[in-house]
Order: C-alpha cells, then sequence, then structure tokens
C-alpha cells in the first residue's frame, strides 16, 4: 500500500500539497503496545473519509476518527504488512 496515494495526497513540491504530516499525542491509549506505540499520522482535510478509503484499499480499522479536541480528528489504521499508521484531520494545519 502505497499511503500517499490512499490518503489521496501529492507528495511532490511544486503545485499544491493536498496532505501533510503531523507529529502529535493521542490520549487514547488502548491497544498500544510494543511496536505500536510510535505512529505517523498522515493530514488529511477529511479524517473520516481518509480512514473509510485506506479500508477500502485494504486497510483494517485499528480506531475509529475521534475528536481530541479543538476540531482536531485522529483515527488509526493497520496496513495489510501489520504496520499502524494515523490519519488526522487538524484545522489548524494548513496543508496548502
Amino acid at each position: 500500500m502505497q499511503y500517499f496515494i490512499a490518503v489521496a495526497c501529492r507528495p511532490r513540491s511544486g503545485d499544491r500539497k493536498t496532505c501533510g504530516y503531523e507529529l502529535g499525542l493521542n490520549p487514547d491509549m488502548t491497544g498500544v503496545t510494543k511496536g505500536s506505540n510510535v505512529i505517523a499520522y498522515w493530514g488529511v482535510p477529511d479524517a473520516r473519509a481518509a480512514h473509510q478509503r485506506v479500508q477500502e484499499l485494504g486497510a483494517t480499522n485499528h480506531s475509529d476518527p475521534q475528536d481530541v479536541g479543538e476540531g482536531v480528528i485522529v483515527a488509526t489504521v493497520t496496513d495489510p504488512f501489520g504496520n499502524v499508521f494515523g490519519i488526522i484531520e487538524n484545522p489548524h494545519f494548513k496543508l496548502g
């Protein structure tokens, strides 16, 4: 699975960026185990739509989209290889 395709972003600089990445803390520690405690979050304009899309492409749900405050929505999925990655919609983070 190519993550930048799954979350519908153009990884090249130039035109217009449609995604980004962000480091942050998710207060929900449910399901966190050794090996799944560091998660990269892909910044997207619509976390719920991206969460659904990556599952259509073969990922499985790890945590449902949730508002963690101030309009920031996060979710995590497990890719077909067992890696957990996150999706984040942050109205305070400019994607373009």
